[in-house]
């Protein structure tokens, strides 16, 4: 709750979203799916999504990323945004990183806008920006007003002879077209479309097990927000997919994904997460539920947090 603006409004009820990196290296913490915060274009999709658009309408689906660099004399290339720069990769790091972008040892152009005005991403957004300065030692620094583009050791070729003064091209689109999004997040898999219980899920072996497990749900009246305790024996066991996804067709959803779950599962409400309240509720009847869940009129506003890879509802002051 930290984390919200003040001027965005007192936050109501908010749940945990999608993976993060949690192993330790330079990029622990990020988000491994698309994440767009406050219409901030922060990283891009893989596979399944979720987003609000500026008039409050709601969606989920598959999204894939079309973003693509054009230098000088060459052609479109595709590139990745906010996350490791493997050997093979092109990647574009702005300011949402943090300070630098962690990636010794790699060819980096350092972009600003001609006017030098402060820069901000969109998805969607097509961006003619200047090279700045050529770093071949890579962990160039980020600031509001540079962003970077960093090439993977087998992909220096695609940056030609690259100067200070040269013209890059940037486009950051996506398939379908998120540029009217506001707020948006990965999503695991989907439980249930258009009104139909799914029957397979997109999952590993373990990942679709019984686990603890966090899921989005909708309807033309209701966003729900939903979590499911597990791995206590005798106590809760968590949820299959397909037992989530009736759940949530049986709160009256007619579109629902699964998020991340296990120990990352939590919901806060009125202050207090679910697994505070899990624990209060077995030491007084020595008992734990097995869901906490949470419906939200369509009016309230909707937000996003990176500090977290939470959403959020608010009730504006």
């Amino acid at each position: 709750a930290s984390s919200v603006p003040n001027a965005t409004g007192i936050p109501l009820v908010a749940i945990n979203t999608d993976f993060c990196i949690i192993k330790r290296d330079p990029y622990q913490g990020a988000p491994r799916g698309l994440q767009i915060m406050e219409g901030e274009f922060v990283s891009p999709p893989f596979k399944y999504s979720f987003w609000v658009d500026e008039n409050g309408t709601m969606a989920f689906g598959e999204v894939e990323s079309k973003c693509r660099a054009t230098l000088p004399g060459g052609q479109p290339f595709h590139i990745g945004l906010n996350h490791e720069c493997k050997p093979n990769a092109v990647v574009l790091f702005t300011q949402m990183l943090g300070k630098s972008t962690r990636a010794t040892n790699r060819l980096e152009l350092v972009l600003e806008d001609p006017a030098r005005h402060h820069l901000s991403w969109r998805a969607g957004g097509s961006y003619s920006l200047r090279v700045k300065a050529v770093n071949p030692a890579g962990n160039s620094p980020l600031s509001s007003s540079t962003a970077v583009l960093s090439f993977g050791a087998k992909a220096v070729e695609k940056a030609g002879q690259p100067k200070p003064g040269d013209e890059v091209r940037l486009d950051l689109a996506t398939e379908p077209d998120l540029s009217k999004a506001v707020t948006g997040s990965a999503c695991i898999f989907p439980l249930v479309r258009n009104g139909a219980v799914l029957r397979e899920f997109a999952g590993d072996k373990y990942l679709l097990q019984k686990h603890p497990r966090t899921a989005i749900g909708l309807n033309s009246r209701y966003f729900y927000l939903v979590v499911v305790d597990g791995r206590q024996e005798g106590l809760s066991m968590g949820m299959y997919p397909k037992e989530l996804a009736q759940f949530m067709a049986m709160l009256g959803c007619t579109e629902a994904m699964n998020m991340d779950g296990g120990g990352s599962s939590n919901l806060l409400a009125d202050r207090q997460s679910a697994q505070f309240a899990f624990r209060q509720t077995r030491a007084a009847t020595g008992k734990r539920p097995g869901y906490c869940a949470a419906r939200c009129p369509m009016s309230a506003f909707f937000g996003s947090t990176h500090r977290c890879l939470g959403i959020y509802f608010c009730h504006a002051q």
